[in-house]
């Protein structure tokens, strides 16, 4: 019986990066046919441990130390360049893999990008890629700094060819592996975003309150453009600050503007300074990291969602407006209305203007705002049709037959 590990490393700050996590979890320990599996979920730290505690779901934590990571790092590198046995007898065995084959482990699933499969020698495993925007957009310096395009594409160039199969969130991705690190597009299978907040619930269980979500004067809020994302500087939050003051500038209503994410980088200030500089801060808010309970009330009585950032396209809070009834409102690129279809309308990212005049077709145009919320269900329907999960379920299945190849 093939023993499957599930390796889980976000935590509920990562925003949809742990949205996603969860989600792919919990739809694989439901699958029926996994249960004849011997399956063992994995995580980074006690945190992740006590947070799927909360939701019932057992999990054993996998201690890696820094040094030990540095040290397999240097041993693949040499067994790279030697290939030889007597590299084999000169270095260590590697620990981090011989812990697995301990524990009997045949097949490993990384539900997120991580950097452990690189050292994975024997044990095969299933690799997630969420998108290739180090590439798309290097420009930004949470990917330029600290040679993280180097690492990254050194990663992914070492990690994908090896992977027993890949996960991707859209046909758009796929295109983009395949075309760039010449991978076998037949080993590679979509799970698109989908959305826990359908559940209404916290991690806890509790129901949630829009009194709860912060000690401020909630009605100041008004009509508001909710925009949740970390603040890194590829999230674009100036963009929504410009077509804010672009917006109520020509005097086209009243309107706020409501941002949760944690601060990246000391990139929070930033945007904050910017906004006094517009003059903005009576219309925008900075609500900070916001648990799950809270943000459920803030998408339903959001007027409509912008979703400006520059990585993509499958970011998760489009999906989560789509399932609540909230208009969206995207960037004009190829890969977004690909996969954000007929349910968003589109801005043009070198024009704030042109999100400005969204906000106002929103208000002023009779039944606008209802059309595109039926029809952002229509593409939530569409998005959920191209999930491949069942077919990564065969491919674990056809796994079984190979692993009885071998001791």
């Amino acid at each position: 019986m093939v023993k499957l590990a599930v390796y889980f490393d976000t935590s509920p700050s990562d925003g949809g990066g742990f949205q996603q996590s969860l989600r792919t979890l919990r739809m694989l320990l439901g699958e029926e046919r996994i249960r004849k599996y011997e399956v063992k979920v994995y995580v980074s730290n006690e945190q992740i441990k006590a947070t799927l505690r909360l939701i019932e779901i057992q999990s054993t934590v996998l201690i890696l130390e820094k040094n030990l990571l540095i040290f397999q790092r240097l041993r693949k590198e040499i067994g790279l360049i030697t290939k030889s046995k007597l590299f084999q007898k000169l270095m260590p065995s590697n620990q981090i893999e011989k812990y697995l084959v301990a524990e009997g482990v045949d097949l490993v699933y990384f539900l997120s990008p991580n950097s452990i499969a690189e050292y994975l020698e024997k044990v095969n495993f299933i690799y997630t890629v969420w998108d290739v925007s180090h590439i798309q957009n290097h420009e930004f310096p949470e990917v330029r700094g600290n040679w993280q395009i180097e690492y990254r594409e050194s990663k992914l160039n070492h990690i994908l060819p090896r992977a027993h199969s890949i996960v991707v969130e859209s046909e758009y991705t796929k295109r983009q592996l395949t075309k760039r690190y010449g991978l076998d597009s037949d080993r590679m299978y979509i799970i698109p975003p989908q959305p826990l907040i359908e559940t209404a619930v916290s991690l806890n269980g509790t129901s949630c309150s829009f009194k709860q979500v912060k000690t401020i004067d909630i009605a100041r809020f008004d009509r508001y453009i909710l925009y949740p994302a970390q603040f890194w500087p590829h999230k674009n939050h100036v963009f929504l600050l410009a077509a804010l003051k672009h917006f109520l500038a020509n005097k086209w209503g009243s309107l706020k503007m409501v941002f949760t994410g944690g601060d990246k980088g000391d990139h929070m200030s930033y945007v904050t300074e910017k906004s006094v500089d517009l003059e903005l801060s009576e219309e925008v808010f900075f609500l900070g990291f916001v648990s799950q309970e809270h943000i459920l009330s803030l998408y339903k009585n959001a007027f409509a969602l912008a979703m400006p950032s520059y990585f993509g396209p499958t970011n998760l809070p489009p999906v989560e407006a789509f399932e609540i009834g909230l208009p969206v409102l995207a960037p004009l690129r190829d890969d977004h209305k690909e996969f954000l279809g007929d349910g968003a309308l589109y801005f043009d990212y070198t024009a704030p203007s042109s999100l400005a005049l969204l906000f106002k077709r929103l208000i002023s145009e009779e039944g606008l705002r209802d059309s595109l919320i039926r029809k952002g269900k229509s593409q939530l329907t569409y998005i959920r049709g191209k999930s491949e999960f069942n077919k990564l379920i065969n491919k674990i299945d056809e796994f079984e037959h190979l692993r009885e190849c071998w001791r």
